[in-house]
Formats: structure tokens, C-alpha cells, sequence
């Protein structure tokens, strides 16, 4: 049965979100052909063997990455720290206390207004904070345990967390992609990317496509993103990114630096 991501009211906010600060630069893959793909992350069509997986697997920081939770109150203080919102603070301030000390109703208004903006600005970032946090556990929390690979030309049940670079990930309706993918094989390939992109329909993929480096995210037809579902069709997927180096991860780090 096909499984479907919740509908988020602030998929696109959330995409939108992403500030990264000393991250990974990940290869351009969409912009590669297939065969360049393989090259590039020293795998084949038929996935890597047994011992080159765990020889990368081996290389992988272990341990659980968590996103850092802070409560409302803490969100809410550091919505102050933009130099702007300092500035903005300090001419309500002063437009108030000249307000008082000349007795001028209009300065107190200015200034109260300011300070009411300011505020429910910082509101606002605080309650898509908050909308954030609480579609990446959704996402989390709903994504599958195991995932079917090809290792040494075979097709093998491992974990999800077992999954490196150059692995070769078999794709049906209903699968939960695990990491970023170079698609290298699709046969009516759909894909709900609507937790990532905002985009309410599924995509149909072609992994023979190539596109420019410059192409937005949304419209890579030749790749897949962790945390989109299979919707119908069949493929395979080269793994190209893993963990905080995916879109998600990207997502992840951003609110965790926040």
C-alpha cells in the first residue's frame, strides 16, 4: 500500500528555511549523466560489494544526530538578535521615552507601534520555529526501518542507517527514500516531494535527463530526495548523500544553528 507524507501547512517555509553555515558542499549530481554518477562516487549499476560498504561504512561518524529543542520562551528571546530588530527596538525606545519627556502622544504611538510589529515578528518566527521542528519529527518518526539495496549484485534487505554513498537503492511505490539519490534507472517513476518542495503533485522522473548546475531543486527530474515517497512506478537510485548532507540534513542543521 502506497504510504503519503502528511500534509504540511509549511512545506515550502520550511524548505525555504535552509541558511547553511560551513556545510558540505555536495557535487552537482543532476547535472552529471548516469555513467559520470557511477564514476564519481566509485560505484556500478550493480551496487558496491559487501566489503567496499562497510569499508565506507566504517567512515561514517556513528551516533544519532538530534535536533536541539529549546523551548518557546528561548525561540522567542532569540528572534531579538537580528541586528535590524536591535535597531527597530532602540527607535521605539527612544520614541517613547521622547514621547513622556515632551508629552507628545503622537511619538508614544509611533514608538508603541514599532514595538508591536517588532513583536509580532517575532511571534511569527517563533510559531514557523515551532511548525518546523514538528513536520521534521513527522517526517522522522514515519520514515521506515530497512530499505532493499544491490551489494555485490544482489538485491539485500539492510537498515536504513547502513546505507552509504554508492549504494544502489531499489525503489517501489510506497518506499521512503532513505538518502539523496541520482535516479539511474526509472520505469514510470513518481514521486511526492511535497514535504521538500511544496509542490502538490507527484513528479514523474527520468534518470536519461541532464540538466544545468543552476536548475532549482524542484525540477531535477533525475533525482530523488530522503524524506519524498515513491508514489508509483519502479526504479533505482544511486546514493549521492546521506545524512546531514542531504536536503533534510541541510534542513536539520539550519534549525539546530538557529
Amino acid at each position: 500500500m502506497v504510504q503519503h507524507l502528511p500534509d504540511f501547512d509549511c512545506n515550502f517555509i520550511i524548505y525555504c528555511f535552509i541558511i547553511i553555515k560551513g556545510s558540505k558542499k555536495v557535487k552537482d549530481y543532476h547535472s552529471l549523466n548516469i555513467n559520470e554518477s557511477l564514476m564519481e562516487t566509485s560505484s556500478s549499476k550493480e551496487g558496491l560489494s559487501v566489503s567496499e560498504a562497510s569499508s565506507r561504512r566504517i567512515k561514517i561518524r556513528p551516533g544519532k544526530e538530534y535536533i536541539k529543542k529549546n523551548g518557546l520562551a528561548i525561540k522567542f528571546v532569540q528572534q531579538f538578535g537580528d541586528l535590524m530588530i536591535i535597531i527597530l527596538l532602540l527607535a521605539a525606545a527612544v520614541s517613547i521615552v521622547i514621547g513622556i519627556i515632551e508629552k507628545s502622544i503622537g511619538e508614544i504611538v509611533d514608538g508603541s507601534l514599532i514595538l508591536f510589529i517588532v513583536i509580532m515578528n517575532a511571534v511569527f518566527g517563533v510559531v514557523q520555529e515551532y511548525k518546523a521542528e514538528k513536520s521534521l519529527e513527522a517526517l522522522s518518526k514515519m520514515a521506515q526501518q530497512e530499505v532493499y539495496v544491490w551489494r555485490d549484485g544482489e538485491l539485500v534487505k539492510i537498515g536504513v542507517n547502513d546505507v552509504v554513498v554508492g549504494d544502489v537503492v531499489s525503489l517501489e511505490a510506497g518506499v521512503i527514500i532513505p538518502a539523496d539519490l541520482r535516479l539511474i534507472e526509472t520505469h514510470s517513476l513518481k514521486v511526492d516531494e511535497s514535504s521538500l518542495t511544496g509542490e502538490r503533485h507527484a513528479i514523474e522522473k527520468d534518470a536519461k535527463s541532464v540538466f544545468d548546475k543552476d536548475l532549482p531543486l524542484a525540477e531535477r527530474r533525475n533525482m530523488a530526495y530522503r524524506g519524498t515517497v515513491i508514489t508509483s512506478g519502479r526504479g533505482k537510485g544511486l546514493v549521492v548523500a546521506i545524512g546531514q548532507d542531504t536536503e533534510f540534513g541541510k534542513i536539520e542543521k539550519a534549525i539546530k544553528e538557529s
